[in-house]
């Protein structure tokens, strides 16, 4: 019996604490609270981190993309052109119209090999109801380019279309205070996330600022840049299977030859008014390059410059007179001994050069041209010396091919006078600075009509230059007199081989 009672002795036996207390457990659960919100914020900012890298590396990925698409392009290119304003547009891409309500500003327009407009890169804000992040987009206007980097419509600029080409571009204005170390900054005014620096028309120093977009509405600036040059590789372009591609699809040119006689220190120069003529710079839209006046030049006339992207040089002996408030060159008129000794300098290459191309052995003679008569030089070696006995063009074009391959070099002895209304000089696989219009007689040399698209350097000791209407000028003019007005257009890329 005593075990039968030990048996239910512990059958009745209840230990002192059956559980938890109600506090135990509410202090156990705000731990365990504290310890996952500490937990679940870390993995939080483990993965907005995670997000944010992976945006700013896709974003840079693209802006380094388009950088570089950007960058083939131009190889592909004869010569770059700064944006100035609409008037030049409507000129050189007549089928391209911006679109409205966007902000949008052309930065680069691209002059390619048998291609009847220039393509044109611009930057715009995005519009309200696309589903991109903006605020800016860089866009391209040009002919089509297939899967295989062929463009499909070059000779057609009427099917054209506008195609974005990268997103996530910043919209801070440029500092005012920021200039271009070489070059000329394109666009000339109100340059944003997507500008450049051309130089002489074959350089350009591309600026892309990215703004990517993060998680909670934060942003990442990021900036890519890179210097590219037109013509650096030939395209040999076909009209129907031209191809962009990045890869060089020919031998690159060879160096100029070492008898290619040039202009001296005169290259320096965008205008050189010779010893002893008359300069007349009277209403431009644009003009980029130095300016000089040698020796006992009369220049009275000189104002209503609007982009004047330049260094005025006046020899101590020149009767130089000028409008302040709207002749004003970005580097400033030079007088003095400094400015004596360098357009004296310029002066006499200028005169002796003239003197030599004269003088050298024609490879091709050529009768006078006139309306209707298109015509086309075809390189023949590395240095072509044409011997032309005048030009009375009327919307005509003059057409320069450099053999595949090269870049080769054209002087142009012009026996008479020249006439140029609405015309064109086209060049196909050379470029402007390595052409020249040499005038050794006292020529009359008359370019009209906002139509004209002149390419090269004129050298008229001798001469009279008259240039005026806001045509396309790649080039120079070196000449005894010189008249220059009615918003004139005029970027340096003068004779340098």
């Amino acid at each position: 019996m005593k075990s039968l009672n030990v048996i239910r002795q512990f059958l009745k036996f209840k230990p002192q604490s059956a559980g938890f207390t109600l506090p135990e457990l509410l202090i156990s659960a705000g731990l365990m609270s504290v310890v996952i919100m500490a937990g679940g914020a870390g993995v939080v900012n483990l993965m907005t981190n995670q997000i944010n890298v992976t945006a700013e590396i896709e974003g840079r990925l693209e802006i380094d993309q388009a950088l570089n698409l950007i960058g083939d392009e131009i190889r592909q290119a004869i010569s770059i052109e700064q944006y100035i304003d609409s008037t030049q547009l409507a000129r050189v891409s007549p089928n391209f119209t911006l679109p409205t309500g966007v902000n949008g500003k052309p930065v680069l327009l691209l002059n390619l090999p048998q291609a009847q407009e220039k393509i044109i890169y611009f930057v715009a804000d995005k519009p309200a109801d696309a589903p991109w992040s903006g605020p800016q987009l860089i866009y391209r206007w040009g002919p089509a380019i297939d899967t295989n980097g062929q463009y499909s419509n070059l000779n057609d600029p009427t099917q054209w279309k506008i195609n974005p080409l990268v997103d996530q571009i910043d919209n801070a204005p440029l500092e005012d205070s920021w200039t271009c170390a070489n070059g000329t900054l394109t666009p000339s005014t109100g340059a944003t996330g997507f500008y450049a620096c051309v130089q002489d028309g074959k350089i350009a120093q591309l600026y892309l600022n990215g703004k990517i977009h993060q998680s909670k509405g934060e942003t990442a600036l990021y900036q890519a840049v890179t210097e590219v040059f037109a013509r650096a590789r030939e395209t040999n372009l076909d009209a129907s299977t031209s191809t962009l591609t990045s890869a060089p699809v020919s031998a690159p040119a060879p160096p100029p030859s070492s008898t290619t006689p040039s202009v001296g220190t005169a290259h320096e120069f965008a205008i050189l008014g010779l010893d002893g003529g008359n300069v007349i710079i009277n209403s431009s839209t644009s003009l980029i390059g130095d300016v000089g006046y040698s020796r006992n030049v009369t220049s009275l006339s000189n104002q209503k410059v609007s982009t004047f992207n330049s260094a005025v040089y006046v020899h101590g002996t020149a009767d130089f007179a000028y409008t302040d408030k709207n002749f004003i060159p970005s580097q400033g008129i030079v007088f003095g001994d400094s400015a004596d000794a360098k357009v004296e300098q310029a002066s006499s290459d200028a005169i002796a050069a003239s003197a030599t191309f004269a003088e050298m052995t024609p490879t091709e003679t050529i009768g006078a041209l006139g309306d209707g008569d298109d015509y086309t030089i075809e390189s023949q070696g590395d240095v072509n010396v044409i011997s032309l006995a005048s030009v009375d063009y009327n919307y005509d074009t003059l057409t320069l091919k450099s053999r595949t391959g090269h870049n080769d070099v054209f002087i142009i002895n012009v026996i008479g006078n020249f006439k140029f209304n609405g015309s064109t000089i086209e060049l196909l696989g050379v470029t402007a600075d390595r052409v020249i219009f040499n005038f050794p007689n006292a020529s009359d040399i008359m370019l009209n009509k906002d139509a004209n698209v002149f390419n090269g350097t004129i050298l008229a000791p001798k001469g009279n230059v008259e240039y005026h209407n806001p045509a396309t000028f790649n080039g120079a003019i070196y000449a005894k007199n010189i008249n220059l007005n009615s918003m004139f257009n005029l970027n340096k890329a003068s004779f340098n081989p």
